[in-house]
């Protein structure tokens, strides 16, 4: 072996294949991933209340359906 790799992420000095060869992030970009990160979770708590809200009008649109169909049944 000529010293080329260390095996740890395939690159030399030490590196552990996390940002290989693009050294670690100034605070600049630190901050930029940590706001992205932090619109990712506002945005996935939304998906969720929205899931929920139509979880509910679903639910609400299926008992109308039924609500309907019997009464067109005991009616017809």
């Amino acid at each position: 072996m000529n010293g080329a790799t260390n095996g740890i992420g395939g690159a030399a000095g030490g590196s552990n294949g996390i940002g290989a060869g693009m050294g670690p992030m100034n605070a600049g970009q630190q901050m930029d991933v940590s706001f992205l990160w932090q619109k990712v979770l506002e945005l996935s708590e939304v998906l969720r209340e929205n899931r929920e809200r139509t979880r509910g009008v679903v639910e609400g649109a299926e008992e109308l359906a039924v609500s309907v169909s019997s009464l067109h049944t005991v009616t017809g």
